[in-house]
């Protein structure tokens, strides 16, 4: 799984285009931190250096993450300052799960209702997949997830939160380009990056779903593991992609996200969380979003 650790231990080998000077700057040593690094390019399916060299060098899709990587720590940051000025040492602690790429916005939603409700405590955000995140449910492992999933069982409840628009990306020098909107019919025969049914079935799913309905016939070339390795396929010029609306808080210079001419594919988001293991602060977070943010 890929953590903020990841991002920053990334961004100072990529500052110092050495892992013997970055592990110094670090305080950690340079095995640990190669490890780290092989770790995070299995996780988001892309090699991010050039193999072989003495000075390090990024490949066209390392330059299109350290670009994303700063500017999700840049929010991160932001994020926690925020909880920092919330935080006490006798407050509950909620353990929140977001998937991949949206931890850069709904941590603002979070800490938002916590200032508006005063509904003080600590919060840990916990990154991931949507079955990655289920799966710490169920086991106990974070109180609420923010999943594309609409469980509802014996166990699990779930509050459907928000509907996020569905966005077209493509390269910048695409010749879609010229469209202000995108005309459906003009995705047939396009190159396609689609996010992999493993990872992201929800959304999967619904992409496929929005091609078959419309007639459009797609040349899938990838599939990928998660919002960050899409953009930099995307970003590479390798095809196009659909992705929700949250991804406009990372777009890259070289990536352009759009709407559909008068068609508008969303995806919903919902609030996940046990049944038989809440607390005060976890019934009061969950019914501000209930009563105040669901559509």
């Amino acid at each position: 799984m890929m953590s903020f650790r990841h991002l920053k231990y990334f961004i100072v080998i990529s500052e110092e285009k050495s892992f013997v000077s970055a592990a110094k700057k670090l305080n950690t040593v340079q095995s640990s931190l190669s490890q780290q690094m092989k770790d995070l390019e299995d996780y988001i399916g892309v090699n991010l250096y050039e193999r072989g060299r003495r000075v390090i060098t990024l490949t066209a899709a390392g330059e299109v993450f350290l670009e994303q990587a700063k500017k999700t720590l840049d929010e991160a940051e932001k994020t926690y300052q925020v909880a920092k000025n919330l935080n006490t040492s006798n407050k509950a602690t909620l353990k929140v799960g977001v998937l991949v790429g949206a931890e850069v916005k709904l941590p603002k939603e979070i800490l938002e209702s916590l200032s508006e409700e005063a509904l003080f405590g600590n919060i840990e955000i916990i990154s991931g997949t949507c079955p990655e995140l289920i799966e710490k449910l169920n086991k106990g492992l974070v109180d609420l997830a923010f999943t594309r999933a609409d469980i509802n069982n014996a166990d699990i409840n779930s509050i459907k939160y928000i509907e996020e628009e569905l966005l077209l990306l493509h390269p910048k020098n695409h010749f879609l380009s010229r469209y202000p909107y995108i005309p459906i019919k003009e995705l047939n025969g396009v190159d396609f990056i689609i996010p992999s049914e493993v990872n992201a079935p929800q959304l999967n799913k619904k992409i496929n779903e929005f091609f078959k309905k419309n007639n459009i016939n797609i040349n899938m070339v990838l599939e990928t593991e998660n919002a960050f390795s899409t953009m930099s396929y995307v970003n590479m010029g390798l095809g196009c992609a659909i992705l929700p609306d949250y991804i406009s808080t990372i777009l890259t210079e070289s990536v352009v996200a759009k709407k559909f001419f008068n068609l508008t594919p969303s995806i919903s988001l919902y609030i996940n969380y046990r049944k038989f293991h809440q607390t005060e602060f976890l019934d009061k977070l969950v019914s501000y979003f209930k009563n105040e943010r669901s559509i």
